[in-house]
C-alpha cells in the first residue's frame, strides 16, 4: 500500500478519473469525489458497487478530468520545492 501514490497522479494528468481504495491520501487525491472515487476494501463488493455507481449516474466526468489536472499541476517536485523555499524564506526573514 501506498500513501502516496504516483500511478494516480501520473494518470490524472493524462485525464484519467481514478477509482481508489481509500488509503491515507485517497480522499485528498480525489478531492472528495470533484476529481475521482474511493472504495472500500472491507467488502469485496465496493469496487463492483462504485463502478456500477459510476456508470449508472450522472457525472460531469469533463470537469472532473479538468479538476484531476489542475491538482496534479501542484503535485511536481518542482512546485514542491518552490513551496518548501517559500516556507523556509518567511521563517528565516
Amino acid at each position: 500500500a501506498e500513501g502516496f501514490g504516483k500511478a494516480p497522479i501520473e494518470a490524472m494528468f493524462h485525464g484519467v478519473i481514478p477509482l481508489l481504495s481509500r488509503t491515507a491520501m485517497a480522499d485528498e487525491m480525489t478531492g472528495n469525489g470533484s476529481r475521482g472515487f474511493t472504495f472500500d476494501v472491507s467488502g469485496k463488493e465496493n469496487l463492483l458497487l462504485l463502478i456500477k455507481k459510476v456508470l449508472n449516474e450522472q457525472y460531469r466526468f469533463c470537469d472532473m478530468v479538468n479538476n484531476g489536472r489542475m491538482y496534479v499541476k501542484h503535485q511536481t517536485l518542482e512546485s514542491w520545492a518552490k513551496e518548501y523555499v517559500e516556507k523556509i524564506n518567511v521563517s528565516f526573514t
